[in-house]
């Protein structure tokens, strides 16, 4: 955190965080013999940052609804691929972090996850890429100490390795 006094001097300090992200999904997928699949999903999530020792922003808390695409192509073979996400957040909320902001917000976000995948003929999935997540949200009324929001917008870029098992 980068703190500007009212002299122009700057106070740069390292603060602690936290990020935890909890979701889960119903999801179709369609294949192509060998060529492919294409799936589409619908899920629920909630996810943390915090911030500590800091007054000015403690971070944000949003649940929300995610739903989109999904999709893998093999690299010659079943057993590795390029697999993909890209959806939209038509619902969030903001839960206790809104009153910092403001009175009320409507929020918006997008996802998208590129990655290699592996599989395994006992079902056995391994897979990690890259996950971009952005939420944007219009803010009306008096927040925190009069505070009195506009617009806020987050942003998380996430590596992911993820195992499971595929029935």
């Amino acid at each position: 955190q980068t703190v500007t006094q009212q002299d122009q001097s700057q106070n740069t300090t390292l603060l602690d965080s936290r990020h935890d992200h909890f979701a889960g999904y119903l999801t179709y997928i369609h294949g192509f013999k060998g060529k492919g699949e294409l799936g589409g999903y619908l899920g629920v999530g909630h996810l943390i940052f915090e911030l500590s020792q800091n007054q000015e922003y403690t971070g944000s808390n949003y649940t929300y609804i995610d739903t989109g695409l999904s999709g893998f192509v093999p690299f010659g073979t079943e057993r590795i691929g390029f697999s993909g996400r890209a959806g939209v957040v038509p619902y969030a909320s903001l839960g206790d972090t809104l009153q910092e902001l403001g009175g009320s917000a409507s929020v918006f976000g997008y996802r998208i996850y590129l990655g290699l995948e592996s599989r395994f003929d006992i079902g056995l999935v391994l897979s990690g890429g890259f996950e971009y997540t952005a939420f944007g949200s219009d803010v009306t009324g008096t927040g925190r100490d009069g505070r009195i929001g506009e617009r806020a917008d987050d942003h998380f870029m996430v590596l992911r390795f993820l195992g499971g098992y595929r029935f």
